[in-house]
Protein backbone atom coordinates (compact mmCIF):
# COMPACT_ATOMS: atom_id res chain seq x y z
CA UNK A 1 0.00 0.00 0.00
CA UNK A 2 1.18 3.76 -0.81
CA UNK A 3 0.03 6.69 0.90
CA UNK A 4 -0.53 10.44 -0.75
CA UNK A 5 3.00 11.97 -0.83
CA UNK A 6 2.16 14.33 1.15
CA UNK A 7 0.81 12.18 4.14
CA UNK A 8 4.77 10.60 3.58
CA UNK A 9 6.20 13.71 4.03
CA UNK A 10 4.23 15.41 6.21
CA UNK A 11 4.51 12.11 8.62
CA UNK A 12 8.42 12.21 8.19
CA UNK A 13 9.04 15.47 9.18
CA UNK A 14 6.72 15.24 12.20
CA UNK A 15 8.88 11.69 13.32
CA UNK A 16 12.08 14.33 12.25
CA UNK A 17 10.83 17.22 15.04
CA UNK A 18 9.16 14.99 17.85
CA UNK A 19 11.18 11.58 17.83
CA UNK A 20 14.37 12.72 16.13
CA UNK A 21 14.76 16.55 17.90
CA UNK A 22 12.15 16.34 20.02
CA UNK A 23 13.73 13.27 22.12
CA UNK A 24 16.97 14.16 21.30
CA UNK A 25 17.85 11.42 19.85
CA UNK A 26 20.15 13.03 17.25
CA UNK A 27 21.73 16.20 18.88
CA UNK A 28 23.14 17.21 15.51
CA UNK A 29 19.85 17.59 13.88
CA UNK A 30 17.95 19.96 15.67
CA UNK A 31 20.69 22.60 14.32
CA UNK A 32 20.32 21.48 11.00
CA UNK A 33 17.01 21.58 10.86
CA UNK A 34 16.27 25.06 12.64
CA UNK A 35 18.78 26.38 9.25
CA UNK A 36 16.51 24.67 6.84
CA UNK A 37 19.25 22.30 6.18
CA UNK A 38 17.29 19.29 6.23
CA UNK A 39 15.51 18.47 2.59
CA UNK A 40 12.35 15.61 2.97
CA UNK A 41 11.84 14.27 -0.30
CA UNK A 42 9.32 11.53 -0.95
CA UNK A 43 10.19 9.52 -4.31
CA UNK A 44 7.57 7.94 -5.66
CA UNK A 45 9.47 5.54 -8.10
CA UNK A 46 8.29 1.93 -8.41
CA UNK A 47 11.28 -0.55 -8.11
CA UNK A 48 14.89 -0.32 -7.53
CA UNK A 49 16.06 0.91 -10.53
CA UNK A 50 13.89 3.73 -10.17
CA UNK A 51 14.35 4.86 -6.84
CA UNK A 52 17.93 4.40 -7.46
CA UNK A 53 18.10 7.27 -10.01
CA UNK A 54 16.05 9.27 -7.47
CA UNK A 55 19.10 8.99 -5.12
CA UNK A 56 21.47 9.55 -7.65
CA UNK A 57 19.44 13.22 -8.34
CA UNK A 58 19.03 13.96 -4.48
CA UNK A 59 22.98 13.29 -3.99
CA UNK A 60 23.46 15.80 -6.69
CA UNK A 61 21.04 18.11 -5.29
CA UNK A 62 23.21 17.56 -1.90
CA UNK A 63 26.53 17.95 -3.54
CA UNK A 64 25.56 21.36 -5.68
CA UNK A 65 27.67 24.38 -4.19
CA UNK A 66 24.99 26.17 -4.34
CA UNK A 67 22.28 23.96 -1.97
CA UNK A 68 21.18 24.86 1.08
CA UNK A 69 20.68 21.84 2.20
CA UNK A 70 23.35 19.41 4.19
CA UNK A 71 21.44 16.37 4.57
CA UNK A 72 18.35 14.73 3.19
CA UNK A 73 15.83 12.64 3.70
CA UNK A 74 14.35 10.32 0.65
CA UNK A 75 10.92 8.94 1.73
CA UNK A 76 9.41 5.65 0.18
CA UNK A 77 5.78 6.42 1.12
CA UNK A 78 5.39 2.74 1.22
CA UNK A 79 5.01 1.73 4.86
CA UNK A 80 4.49 -2.06 4.35
CA UNK A 81 7.86 -2.34 2.15
CA UNK A 82 8.94 -5.54 3.92
CA UNK A 83 12.12 -5.02 5.55
CA UNK A 84 14.51 -7.39 3.67
CA UNK A 85 13.23 -5.62 0.08
CA UNK A 86 14.37 -2.32 1.76
CA UNK A 87 17.88 -3.47 3.07
CA UNK A 88 18.72 -4.59 -0.46
CA UNK A 89 17.59 -1.22 -1.85
CA UNK A 90 19.91 0.14 1.18
CA UNK A 91 22.84 -2.03 -0.24
CA UNK A 92 22.48 -1.29 -3.31
CA UNK A 93 22.21 2.47 -2.30
CA UNK A 94 25.65 1.95 -0.45
CA UNK A 95 26.81 0.39 -4.42
CA UNK A 96 25.99 2.91 -6.08
CA UNK A 97 28.17 5.61 -3.21
CA UNK A 98 31.19 3.09 -3.92
CA UNK A 99 30.76 2.91 -7.69
CA UNK A 100 30.60 6.96 -8.06
CA UNK A 101 33.25 7.66 -5.64
CA UNK A 102 31.10 9.19 -2.39
CA UNK A 103 32.02 6.51 0.18
CA UNK A 104 33.95 8.93 2.60
CA UNK A 105 32.16 11.94 0.85
CA UNK A 106 28.40 10.97 1.96
CA UNK A 107 27.10 8.71 4.64
CA UNK A 108 23.93 6.75 4.18
CA UNK A 109 22.05 5.74 7.10
CA UNK A 110 18.46 3.53 6.43
CA UNK A 111 15.18 3.88 8.65
CA UNK A 112 12.38 1.54 8.31
CA UNK A 113 9.38 0.89 10.68
CA UNK A 114 10.34 -2.51 11.56
CA UNK A 115 13.91 -1.99 11.80
CA UNK A 116 15.71 -3.98 14.64
CA UNK A 117 19.32 -3.66 15.71
CA UNK A 118 21.14 -7.20 14.47
CA UNK A 119 22.07 -8.61 17.87
CA UNK A 120 18.57 -6.97 19.57
CA UNK A 121 15.30 -7.56 20.55
CA UNK A 122 12.93 -6.56 17.77
CA UNK A 123 10.44 -5.73 20.52
CA UNK A 124 12.81 -3.68 22.92
CA UNK A 125 12.02 -0.10 22.55
CA UNK A 126 15.40 0.57 22.04
CA UNK A 127 15.35 -0.46 18.33
CA UNK A 128 12.97 2.59 17.56
CA UNK A 129 16.11 4.17 17.21
CA UNK A 130 16.68 2.44 13.67
CA UNK A 131 12.57 3.40 13.27
CA UNK A 132 10.89 6.04 11.05
CA UNK A 133 7.50 5.66 10.19
CA UNK A 134 7.94 5.38 6.14
CA UNK A 135 11.46 3.06 4.80
CA UNK A 136 13.81 6.54 4.65
CA UNK A 137 17.24 6.53 3.05
CA UNK A 138 19.10 9.18 5.50
CA UNK A 139 21.89 10.47 3.14
CA UNK A 140 24.55 13.06 5.33
CA UNK A 141 27.34 14.42 4.48
CA UNK A 142 30.72 13.26 5.75
CA UNK A 143 32.19 16.05 6.51
CA UNK A 144 29.33 17.14 8.66
CA UNK A 145 28.77 14.31 10.36
CA UNK A 146 32.81 14.25 11.68
CA UNK A 147 32.36 18.23 12.92
CA UNK A 148 29.25 17.34 14.80
CA UNK A 149 30.85 14.00 16.39
CA UNK A 150 33.89 15.75 17.18
CA UNK A 151 32.04 19.01 19.08
CA UNK A 152 30.00 16.76 20.85
CA UNK A 153 31.08 16.38 24.69
CA UNK A 154 29.93 12.26 24.70
CA UNK A 155 29.35 10.78 21.54
CA UNK A 156 29.12 7.70 22.83
CA UNK A 157 26.81 8.41 25.43
CA UNK A 158 24.52 8.53 22.56
CA UNK A 159 23.20 5.68 21.66
CA UNK A 160 22.84 4.46 25.48
CA UNK A 161 21.00 7.77 26.03
CA UNK A 162 18.92 6.95 23.52
CA UNK A 163 17.99 3.29 24.44
CA UNK A 164 17.17 4.68 27.62
CA UNK A 165 15.02 7.50 26.56
CA UNK A 166 12.91 4.85 23.89
CA UNK A 167 12.88 2.47 27.03
CA UNK A 168 11.19 4.55 29.35
CA UNK A 169 8.10 5.23 26.21
CA UNK A 170 8.15 1.63 25.93
CA UNK A 171 7.99 -0.14 22.81
CA UNK A 172 3.59 0.47 22.83
CA UNK A 173 3.64 3.90 22.88
CA UNK A 174 6.34 4.16 20.14
CA UNK A 175 4.86 1.33 18.08
CA UNK A 176 1.28 3.51 18.02
CA UNK A 177 3.22 7.27 16.72
CA UNK A 178 4.61 5.45 14.35
CA UNK A 179 1.18 4.16 13.11
CA UNK A 180 -0.40 7.27 13.55
CA UNK A 181 2.07 9.37 11.76
CA UNK A 182 1.74 6.94 9.01
CA UNK A 183 -1.94 7.24 8.85
CA UNK A 184 -2.38 11.28 9.47
CA UNK A 185 0.53 12.46 8.41
CA UNK A 186 1.32 14.77 11.10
Amino acid sequence: MTVPAEVARAGTEAWLREWITGLGLCPFAGPALAQGHVRTVVSEAAGAEARLRDLARELQHLRAADSPHRTTLLVLPEPELPLADFLELAGLADALLAAIGLLGEVQLVAFHPEQHFASGDPDDAAAFATRAPFPTLHLLLEADVAEAVAAHPDPDGITVDNSRRLRELGPAVLAAQLRRWRAEGA
